[in-house]
């Protein structure tokens, strides 16, 4: 059989919902297709859900890790062991409709893309909300992202997760972009963030539609209670920046606001800040932002971080800086509010004038009157 597209499963511990994500796949209307399922180690009862599912379709391979390695190395084997033209990264609690894999392929043959990707992602589980559970519309199109502009909020945009879309095999191998081998963290952000760089063609199908599991006990529910996440994240950011450095790309200030965002995301929801400062510390003064590119409030507390070593002083010099931002946007509300009772006082005065012309000039000449 000529494979078309290797859809590569990471297995760990998802024992309630395996079955759903496997039905998904094999019952993909297109029939071209390997799944290549790494048991991460599990220890749970994937594997032998695993091994009842291969002996009902022979385009299931199973590989077994000796032991838990993370998200992106079981990428990694997938990707090493595929057969396929392109490569789809399906989560193993998520599932996906019967012609998800189908519409991209059609769509990346279509345009000869590299990548082809879908914005239709249905968030359910645990905590949602029925209005998150929105299609999103059904365009097609060539496509055309990069590092200075990832043409976020429209139909365009490849959105910072894997397995959203597919990928030419040949793409990936040739430009080495495999996931760093480091158990967790901002793995997605880390490999998206080379893609931006990288010359590609890419293209988009929402008519695919991928179902996002959200569940408490996941990877992204307890990141906040993973100081190593957190740390991870740094160094993930830090790969990125050097495959930026050794291609001298110039939009390198590009991603030294992307990766100090992402950071001090990081940093903000930890419950671990004390331990981390120290790690977010040498990492803001490894990169320079610029104020334009930033933003003046992440700009703002990179300055302050890059000039505080302890995490005292930093508190300290945060408190200062909140403080001022908290009077300015009083400042501001005040004079709103005064600003709206002054308007609504002049109105009330020039309500009876019936000439509208010289009812706006007597307005001007009031307010002239009050500003001076």
């Amino acid at each position: 059989m000529n494979i078309k597209v290797s859809v590569i499963i990471p297995v760990y511990n998802v024992e309630p919902y395996l079955k759903e994500c496997l039905d998904s796949v094999i019952n993909q209307t297109l029939k071209e297709i390997e799944i290549i399922c790494v048991d991460d180690f599990s220890p749970d009862n994937s594997h032998k859900i695993l091994e009842e599912y291969a002996k009902k379709d022979n385009r299931i391979k199973i590989i077994k890790h000796k032991e838990n390695q993370g998200l992106g190395p079981a990428r990694n084997t997938g990707i090493k062991n595929s057969n396929g033209e392109y490569i789809s990264f399906i989560d193993s609690d998520d599932y996906i409709k019967n012609d998800f894999i189908e519409n991209l392929y059609n769509t990346a043959k279509k345009y000869d893309s590299d990548i082809t990707s879908t914005l239709n992602i249905i968030l359910f589980g645990e905590n949602i909300e029925k209005n998150k559970k929105k299609i999103f519309r059904h365009t097609e199109g060539k496509s055309s992202v990069s590092i200075e502009d990832d043409k976020w909020y429209t139909d365009e945009c490849m959105s910072v997760t894997v397995w959203n879309r597919i990928y030419k095999k040949d793409f990936l191998i040739k430009n080495d972009l495999f996931f760093m081998n480091i158990k967790s963290g901002a793995e997605d952000e880390e490999l998206y963030q080379r893609i931006l760089l990288v010359n590609k063609k890419t293209s988009y199908n929402h008519k695919a539609i991928y179902y996002y599991r959200k569940r408490n006990n996941s990877i992204m529910g307890t990141i906040s209670k993973d100081l190593n996440n957190a740390i991870n994240t740094i160094a993930l950011m830090l790969n990125s920046i050097e495959f930026y450095k050794k291609q001298k790309a110039e939009s390198i200030k590009y991603l030294y606001a992307r990766t100090f965002n992402l950071v001090l995301i990081r940093f903000n929801i930890t419950v671990y800040k004390e331990d981390f400062y120290k790690h977010l510390y040498d990492f803001t003064n490894q990169i320079t932002l610029e104020k334009e590119i930033a933003g003046e409030i992440n700009y703002a507390q990179y300055q302050i971080i890059k000039l505080n070593k302890e995490y005292k002083n930093y508190i300290l010099y945060k408190k200062i800086l909140d403080d001022i931002s908290n009077y300015a946007d009083n400042l501001n509300k005040d004079l709103n509010k005064k600003n709206k009772i002054i308007n609504t006082l002049i109105n009330k005065i020039v309500w009876f004038i019936p000439i509208r012309n010289l009812r706006d000039s007597l307005r001007k000449k009031i307010l002239k009157y009050i500003n001076s």
